[in-house]
């Protein structure tokens, strides 16, 4: 029966999964081969179908390199942490829902990948606790925005990115932001990273302007080009566009 499971169809597996909720291992193979658990459309959307940011993915693999430590906050179930993974040298990944968390560990772990740090943790301006809005692995993105879109919620510890490197984690050379509408709370938190010579040489930001409020875009490109970024390219996704910065 395991054997079988492996070998069916992805598209076999897809109507299982989204007509039964039964659990399964699919693969994906447009930037190398990478395998993801699924037990539910939203996660089969995340992974099978890349987020729907199969081009965004593309061009953030394409400017990595061997040497980069990755921090992928708002890592999800791992779509971006399992593929850069096996390009660079240190991941460190950032998932506050327990849920969702669970599942980016063990699609790590499916994976073989021994080189990615995971923490449970939300990522924002300060160390402090907050509501994070949740419905779980099957639902919405979570956020620790209000977006009126969630039916539950749950408290979480947050952390800024200053703080964090202050308490040992590797220093990032590339991040990757994608929290809903809380990007401009991470940049905030970064200040003092982006100020100093170990400034990141490549920031990927998911940007939300229809959750912003006081950090709107305008505000989070005005602060990367105040130290040193420039921006190198946006790509569209319904309301949101990815934000390419780089020294």
């Amino acid at each position: 029966m395991g054997h079988l499971r492996n070998t069916l169809s992805n598209s076999l597996k897809t109507f299982l999964v989204t007509r039964f909720g039964k659990n399964f291992i699919v693969k994906t193979t447009m930037f190398g081969d990478r395998k993801f658990n699924c037990a539910n459309g939203v996660e089969l959307f995340r992974t099978v179908k890349y987020g729907g940011e199969h081009k965004s993915l593309g061009a953030f693999l394409f400017l990595l390199k061997e040497d980069d430590v990755v921090w992928d906050i708002g890592a999800s179930v791992g779509l971006f942490t399992v593929y850069s993974a096996g390009l660079v040298k240190t991941v460190v990944s950032f998932e506050p829902d327990p849920e969702i968390y669970n599942r980016l560990t063990s699609n790590i772990q499916l994976n073989n990948f021994t080189n990615v740090v995971t923490n449970q943790l939300g990522v924002g301006d300060k160390d402090t606790q907050m509501n994070l809005n949740t419905n779980g692995v099957d639902g919405n993105s979570p956020s620790l925005m209000d977006l009126k879109r969630h039916t539950g919620s749950i408290s979480i510890d947050v952390k800024s990115v200053d703080s964090l490197i202050k308490g040992g984690l590797p220093v990032p050379t590339v991040i990757k932001i994608d929290i809903e509408g809380a990007e401009g709370l991470a940049i905030k938190g970064s200040l003092n990273l982006l100020k100093s010579p170990e400034k990141p040489r490549l920031l990927f930001v998911e940007i939300h302007p229809q959750f912003l409020d006081v950090n709107g875009p305008d505000e989070i490109i005005g602060v990367l080009k105040e130290n040193g970024y420039k921006i190198l390219n946006t790509q569209n996704r319904d309301k949101e566009y990815h934000l390419i910065a780089v020294i």
